[in-house]
């Protein structure tokens, strides 16, 4: 015969936990109860799949999903943090036990309370985890039992191969020491996938390269000894930080940000236009916010000179050559392709990228001439 608890469900646990309290629940009613609350959770991760898919975005609360969805009445929803791009749920089982998911997770985190819950779930303590300073250049996940504060960077300087630095603060979610982590995805600036990026002077930490992700862990020293910052930090509280400062050198220029919201080019003549020679300027204005993108990048613009073609081939002469102010062709102030056309060596159009000396930062302008001579 079935048992009347398993027929009665939801029922039978009710009033097991009105007459006994949650201590005195049988211990397999207790698996039935955290498994209900776990299959919600997935039936949560469901919906939001089906939701951001849809919509492009995760819904803020459960009601907002594009599929039905309601918190079965015996577990209660705790906590629910999405930012559109990142969602975290924690969920009460009758049992006491807290439970947690977090968007593109597999697995589960439990624990005593909601907060050490959404901190083994891997919960980026309720944000998709990108730190201020850090968007849209360099990308900071924090992995689970942390939380990222304070990004800064130093100053870039206008040189080859330049030595970047920045720091950001670790702390952990909960109350239990725990392993922190954090990645960085250093496929933009100011490292540019460059592979080689270290602590320096404060909070030591382990880097490990994998492709353009770099994951940052603590270190432990060797016997049972207290968590210190900087020599033994590898297992950190919300009540403790570390700072951890890094540094990376770019081994390869600026990569070219596409959209007049990085920057712009103009042009205008330089100097009065005459049979043997004209010249034309393009100036690049930087457009991106230090305060938000606090990186070098770099630009890429067409530098056209058809109009100066047309010049010439109106006063009857002839192109022989041309000059620029600067000289391209490298990554130490700018590449350059020719495209269209040539007369005399000199194509219609250039497309110019900038290298290590001509990137920009936030407002910065460059100025580069061409002039073409005629005979």
């Amino acid at each position: 015969m079935a048992s009347p608890f398993l027929v009665l469900g939801g029922i039978a646990v009710g009033i097991i936990t009105a007459a006994f309290g949650v201590l005195a629940v049988p211990g397999w009613v207790a698996s039935a109860q955290d498994a209900s609350a776990i299959n919600e959770l997935s039936n949560l991760r469901d919906a939001q799949a089906v939701t951001i898919n849809e919509t492009g975005r995760y819904a803020s609360t459960p009601g907002q999903m594009t599929v039905a969805y309601t918190v079965a009445d015996a577990v209660k929803l705790e906590r629910f943090d999405v930012t559109g791009k990142s969602w975290c749920a924690v969920v009460l089982s009758p049992t006491g036990t807290f439970h947690a998911v977090r968007d593109g997770a597999t697995t589960y985190g439990t624990g005593e309370s909601a907060e050490d819950a959404a901190a083994a779930a891997g919960c980026a303590d309720g944000t998709d985890g990108t730190v201020d300073g850090a968007n849209p250049g360099i990308v900071f996940l924090p992995g689970a039992n942390t939380r990222l504060s304070g990004l800064t960077w130093d100053p870039q300087p206008q040189t080859p191969n330049p030595e970047t630095c920045g720091s950001v603060n670790v702390s952990g979610i909960g109350s239990t020491p725990r392993a922190w982590s954090f990645t960085i995805d250093n496929s933009a600036g100011p490292f540019y996938g460059q592979t080689h990026v270290y602590f320096k002077d404060q909070g030591q930490a382990d880097f490990t390269h994998n492709g353009s992700v770099i994951t940052v862990t603590g270190r432990k020293t060797e016997g049972d000894n207290p968590f210190h910052p900087i020599e033994n930090n590898k297992f950190i509280t919300n009540a403790q930080s570390t700072t951890i400062r890094f540094c990376g050198t770019a081994m390869k220029p600026a990569t070219p940000l596409d959209g007049p919201e990085w920057s712009t080019a103009t042009f205008a003549r330089q100097g009065a236009w005459t049979s043997s020679q004209a010249c034309k300027t393009m100036t690049v204005q930087g457009q991106a916010n230090p305060a938000t993108y606090p990186f070098r990048y770099g630009w890429k613009h067409t530098f056209d000179l058809t109009d100066i073609k047309t010049h010439f081939a109106a006063a009857g002469r002839t192109i022989s050559h041309m000059s620029w102010t600067e000289p391209g062709g490298s990554d130490y102030q700018y590449n350059l392709v020719g495209t269209g056309a040539t007369q005399g060596g000199v194509f219609d159009r250039y497309e110019l990228t900038s290298g290590w000396m001509k990137s920009l930062l936030g407002n910065q302008t460059h100025q580069i001439t061409a002039c073409v001579n005629a005979y």
